[in-house]
């Protein structure tokens, strides 16, 4: 599969070359992608590794409800998380 966020190393689309990097090197690296990326309103902050953690977090929970929505064979993991999230 390709990379959701991102292909990996630097991005030189986020580069803002109207600021120096001499002045700000943190905009200047990435003042493009500071500007267009919205930060969702229940967050404190945003960057990419906290993309990368909601969605993990969005992936385990999708698979954990898959889980509850069926039966399984007694004593598996699979049985053992549903009966847990079902609780």
């Amino acid at each position: 599969p390709s990379p959701v966020i991102g292909s990996f190393g630097f991005d030189q689309a986020g580069i803002d070359p109207a600021v120096k990097p001499g002045d700000d090197f943190f905009r200047y690296s990435g003042g493009v992608w500071m500007k267009k990326e919205e930060m969702p309103s229940d967050r404190s902050r945003w960057g990419t590794f906290d993309k990368l953690r909601a969605k993990s977090e969005d992936d385990v929970r999708a698979l954990v409800e898959d889980l509850a929505k069926t039966q399984h064979a007694a004593g598996t993991v699979e049985q053992k998380i549903a009966d847990y999230y079902n609780s």
